[in-house]
């Protein structure tokens, strides 16, 4: 027997389903404690006016909800909680919000902000008259980066220039050394020059390797190298040294 249009029963449409499965959560529902409100006195009554004191808050109700993912908890109230549990993930339509706890909990990072007290940083930042921050749960130091670009951005960019300027100074410092040390074993010793006119260069005959040479020209003071880029390392070296860098 063939059933006609008005004898099939109504499929139930999604959003009966989805309201079904919203009341079947709430039945499960653990009721959280209500959130400890801040200042309770309103006026100090310091004014015209005597004191507001809030003697008591009334509120339509907490309730536990856990991500079904991260398995986070949030304390909602109660007018938000069938909204929340009508949330879905993006990617397969399943529930974002549950009122039973899955049993597992979001993995809790060990990273602090670069502004904790406990850094050992945190001298020098307090000379610099960087706040402080106590964020330690930072997941990996990639979040603790993005975590100074979006919180404290200004002293992001503070800590950043102290660092590049740092580590400029340490470079030039370095190549001084370097320079130094390269221009020690790689030229001859230098041979004072009379104050009017300057001693010939020494010529090829008299060292057995052939020697470039050049001359300071604020002392005519000639200095050797294997090369012509030896010879003006030398000639660096001894205008720092010398002549203070002039």
């Amino acid at each position: 027997m063939v059933q006609t249009t008005s004898e099939v029963p109504n499929p139930p449409r999604p959003e009966q389903d989805a309201n079904a499965m919203v009341q079947e959560m709430l039945r499960d529902a653990e009721v959280a404690p209500e959130p400890e409100v801040g200042d309770r006195v309103l006026d100090d009554g310091s004014g015209d006016l005597p004191p507001t004191i809030i003697d008591r808050v009334e509120s339509a109700g907490h309730t536990w909800l856990y991500n079904t993912r991260s398995g986070s908890p949030a304390s909602v109230n109660n007018n938000m909680v069938p909204s929340r549990l009508s949330q879905t993930w993006r990617d397969d339509g399943t529930p974002m919000f549950t009122t039973r706890d899955p049993g597992f909990r979001p993995h809790i990072g060990e990273e602090r902000c670069l502004l904790h007290p406990e850094k050992p940083e945190r001298g020098e930042y307090d000379r610099m008259g960087l706040p402080v921050c106590r964020a330690s749960h930072i997941q990996n130091e990639y979040e603790v980066r993005q975590h100074m670009r979006t919180k404290h951005g200004r002293e992001w960019a503070v800590i950043e220039d102290t660092r590049q300027r740092t580590e400029a100074a340490e470079d030039r410092k370095f190549q001084r050394v370097m320079l130094d040390r390269y221009a020690a074993q790689d030229t001859v010793e230098t041979v004072e020059a009379p104050t009017t006119t300057p001693e010939p260069l020494v010529s090829d005959v008299d060292v057995k390797t052939p020697q470039v040479s050049v001359a300071c020209e604020t002392c005519g003071r000639t200095v050797q190298g294997k090369n012509l880029t030896g010879a003006k390392v030398r000639l660096r070296s001894h205008m720092r040294r010398v002549h203070d860098g002039t």
